[in-house]
């Protein structure tokens, strides 16, 4: 991004953005959103963002004759990053909620081929007993990580905890 979009976009964000934490679910979703009634700029940020805008539809427009709106979203590491980068560019109201949303972030769960799990907690989940949400919960994982552990499809675990997998 050439540094007058960084400028334009800090600018656009300052007035109609929110920096936000990832919900208590999915902690490593922070997110920069914008909604707008005026197309062009939704398409403009959407490009520097490098995602899509999308209309928002409902009934509530057409009955309150409201203008159409825009959504923007950027999710996860990119919103992380671009948080960061925009930081200095903005208010200290914006820069603390920059702060909250970052706050939330964990790095080390970053998509780095880092494994969050160890061996020995790979292990534990192929045998326990518990539910999934109570493994979740207590590892700090979604519950979509355990069943995938158990059922063997977790592609980010490295070749030797598959066979301690299959083994048990």
């Amino acid at each position: 991004m050439e540094l007058v979009e960084q400028y334009w976009l800090a600018g656009i964000l300052e007035g109609e953005g929110s920096f936000m934490a990832g919900p208590p679910s999915k902690p490593n979703l922070p997110s920069i959103q914008m909604t707008t009634t005026d197309e062009d700029v939704a398409i403009r940020v959407a490009s520097l963002l490098g995602v899509k805008s999308r209309a928002i539809s409902g009934r509530r427009f057409a009955e309150n004759g409201w203008k159409q709106a825009y959504f923007v979203v950027l999710k996860g590491e990119r919103a992380y990053h671009l948080m960061a980068q925009l930081k200095p560019l903005m208010s200290r109201r914006r820069q603390q909620q920059i702060d909250k949303a970052m706050a939330c972030f964990c790095k080390k769960k970053l998509g780095t081929g880092q494994l969050k799990l160890t061996d020995d907690m790979i292990r534990e989940i192929k045998t326990s007993a518990d539910e999934a949400k109570h493994l979740a919960r207590r590892f700090d994982v979604h519950t979509t990580t355990i069943y995938r552990i158990r059922n063997g499809t977790r592609h980010d675990i490295p070749q030797d905890n598959v066979s301690l997998m299959i083994a048990d």
